[in-house]
């Protein structure tokens, strides 16, 4: 489109059809005239354009790469500007500057009047017309003087750096390619690939391995000084090719340097949208030794207890807490958020503790999103929670960072109570030789722990926070930085997004589910057998005797008392058992404890079944020939009698063998061994075995009785 005059303004772009941008200086309506200068010329001068000449010209948008819009830095830099400003401003005045023939005359004079050069106001009328005309384009660029760029080339063989002293050698000249690698080398090898190795380590390696040779004998020998570089030439190699954070990640890694050393540019506020959408969860060992609370064994310490917080992550009020004996785990945490919806004012009661319903603002709320540790919160069993609606994130392993509020929360509370509680041992004091023993100051139960913690909750959610970031709303509605405060002002604002669950359904959601199976002896889960007088009126164990089955149940890792069963043949109520006298042993123990000792009872067994093979090898080594030897003793014997004939004496045998024994019973002297002849007694008096005969005619039976009853009367 062809320029025009009337739609001209000062510092406006031209170009023509070669390509040569101008800018617009001055502008004369009245004889069309327009002053330009060029930015492609070295040394470029005003010239005076007609208005025919500018359909040459197109206009092109300014890119801002002539016109000087940085802040003057230095006071050097300031002081320069206005002293060029003054100089040239009567002159830029004056139209007359643009003539060709005036303006020499006119800088002479004024280079003469400020007993400066006739070169150096052309240069300060240069930079001010291609910079824009403002005071920024006349500031000297002190730090862009005698810097090479990045990739330029040193092409002097001179060694550069300061001398020695006394000119001792000549320095090293380390600015060749080939130098430059070794040293980038050995920083990369021996300085960044290790957190502990210093500077002075890796220009040590350096030395040794690029800058030395073995003598004769084998010995290393390092070059002398100006056949290698110096520590100062090393270190300026390091920190010129090797950026902070280029440093910091490869000896510390990218998570830790991210935790500790990055910059902190953002705020844990942006990704949050107000009250109750963000909860931070996580847990502790707390710097408290506790004592046993049996009677007569306050003196007895258990140790430290774990404490779980939740912190609402924009408000920062604690909406839930729990202090626990057991280790960090997923039915701890549960604990933590059931306390979320737990009733404070039953809490309060349960610690003989005030109740004020104003500290509990968030009571019964759940949160959109939980933020918890990559630890108990990153399991299978947190997706119980989401059942309940909230979402459940886990950031990056070792980045503390992305939940501050409820790690700065450990400590807070720490520093509340710190003064005020016996047996509280500081973190740095812990690991330290010969440290004061903190753990026999130790006074604190469980109990009384968890009721100080509780007046520390309180006290929170009521104290002001110092460095709170109160948005523009809220300091003109005067709105203090108070937990409870803040909630208060922006429930309202998020009433859509805030829900409230009921405690009971949200235990019933939590507790991990199963499969249990009922038999004759019990209803069996994990090793242990339960019943309940509900399921045995129901003939539940009667029905399983014929045919075992399986149904639903909930239960609590950490107790294994009694579960709870789920069958739609209960009215969907859930039915709680207890344990039979049959796993009365493992009352009060959790399912993994009692998983422990099933474990140990199956390895005793499997001990045991080599040992019982191994006894039932030396019976049968000892029975054996005892067998065998009457096999033989009965074969001699039974040679030339019929199989048949061997039971028709058995009833007189067994009442021989059983005087024998009657015999060896009482103490008696007896025939060691039965013999064949009569004994030696009259035979009007006893009975011989010939009158044990028995015969087919009933007389003889007769006196066969007698003689028998007469020998049971002797003995």
């Amino acid at each position: 489109m062809t320029v025009r005059v009337e739609n001209l303004v000062v510092n406006d772009w031209l170009r023509n059809k070669a390509g040569n941008v101008a800018i617009v200086l001055h502008l004369d309506i009245h004889t069309d005239e327009v002053i330009l200068i060029d930015t492609n010329d070295a040394k470029p001068l005003p010239r005076s354009v007609s208005a025919r000449a500018l359909s040459d010209y197109i206009k092109v948008v300014d890119n801002g790469a002539t016109q000087a819009t940085e802040l003057l830095q230095t006071d050097k830099e300031r002081a320069a500007a206005e002293f060029a400003l003054n100089v040239i401003k009567p002159l830029v005045d004056d139209p007359s500057i643009y003539d060709r023939d005036s303006r020499g005359p006119l800088v002479r004079a004024r280079a003469h009047e400020c007993s400066i050069s006739k070169k150096t106001v052309l240069s300060y009328l240069r930079r001010y017309w291609l910079g824009g005309m403002t005071v920024n384009a006349l500031a000297p660029r002190f730090r862009d003087r005698g810097v090479l760029s990045k990739n330029s080339t040193v092409t002097s063989k001179v060694a550069r750096g300061r001398r020695p002293d006394g000119n001792r050698y000549t320095p090293f000249d380390c600015t060749h390619s080939d130098e430059i690698e070794k040293i980038k080398k050995a920083i990369r090898k021996e300085y960044l690939s290790s957190d502990y190795k210093t500077i002075e380590d890796a220009y040590q390696a350096c030395l040794q391995n690029y800058y030395s040779y073995r003598d004769k004998n084998g010995k290393r020998i390092l070059l002398p000084a100006g056949e290698c570089p110096t520590m100062r030439q090393f270190a300026y190699r390091l920190k010129k090719d090797f950026s902070i954070t280029d440093i910091g990640t490869a000896k510390r890694g990218k998570k830790k340097f991210a935790l500790t050393e990055r910059a902190k540019l953002g705020s844990v506020m942006a990704d949050c949208l107000g009250v109750g959408h963000i909860y931070e969860i996580d847990a502790t060992i707390a710097d408290v030794w506790l004592v046993s609370s049996a009677p007569d064994s306050r003196h007895k310490i258990i140790g430290k207890p774990t404490l779980y917080f939740v912190y609402d992550r924009w408000s920062r009020l604690i909406v839930g807490f729990h202090v626990t004996l057991e280790s960090a785990s997923w039915m701890a945490a549960t604990q933590a958020i059931l306390s979320i919806l737990e009733p404070k004012e039953a809490l309060c009661a349960r610690y003989d503790v005030p109740y004020d319903a104003a500290d509990w603002p968030a009571d019964g709320i759940l949160p959109a999103i939980f933020l918890a540790d990559r630890g108990e919160m990153l399991s299978y069993a947190s997706d119980n929670v989401t059942s309940l609606g909230p979402e459940v994130k886990n950031p990056p392993s070792d980045r503390a960072d992305w939940k501050p509020i409820v790690e700065g929360g450990f400590r807070q509370q720490y520093a509340r109570i710190r003064a005020v509680t016996a047996g509280y041992e500081p973190p740095q004091e812990a690991l330290k030789r010969r440290a004061r023993k903190y753990h026999l100051d130790a006074s604190l139960t469980l109990a009384e722990f968890t009721k100080k913690i509780l007046l520390c909750v309180i006290a929170h959610n009521r104290e002001p926070i110092a460095h709170y970031p109160l948005t523009p709303q809220q300091l003109t509605r005067s709105i203090p930085p108070i937990p409870r405060e803040l909630w208060n002002f922006e429930a309202p604002s998020r009433a859509s997004s805030l829900r409230r669950c009921h405690y009971g359904i949200a235990k019933a959601a939590l507790r991990p589910t199963n499969q249990a199976t009922v038999k004759d002896s019990g209803i069996e889960f994990m090793g242990c057998l339960y019943s309940a007088p509900q399921l045995e009126s129901a003939g539940w164990f009667v029905r399983a005797r014929k045919r075992r089955f399986a149904v639903p149940i909930s239960y609590d890792p950490r107790l294994c008392d009694s579960i709870e069963v789920h069958a739609k043949e209960l009215g969907g109520t859930p039915v709680p058992v207890y344990l039979t006298p049959a796993s009365e042993a493992y009352r009060g123990m959790s399912f993994g404890e009692v998983a422990a000792y099933l474990q140990m009872r199956k390895s005793i067994l499997q001990e045991m079944v080599h040992h019982k093979r191994q006894v039932r090898s030396d019976f049968n080594d000892a029975a054996d020939p005892i067998s065998a030897n009457a096999r033989r003793l009965r074969k001699a014997d039974s040679k030339g009698k019929a199989r048949s004939a061997r039971r028709q004496d058995t009833k007189e045998e067994r009442e021989r063998e059983r005087r024998i024994e009657r015999h060896r019973d009482a103490g008696a002297d007896a025939p060691p061994v039965v013999s064949a002849e009569p004994m030696d007694l009259p035979e009007a008096v006893c009975p011989t075995e010939s009158d044990f005969s028995t015969t087919n005619t009933p007389a003889t039976n007769k006196l066969a009785d007698l003689r028998r009853n007469l020998f049971h009367a002797r003995q």
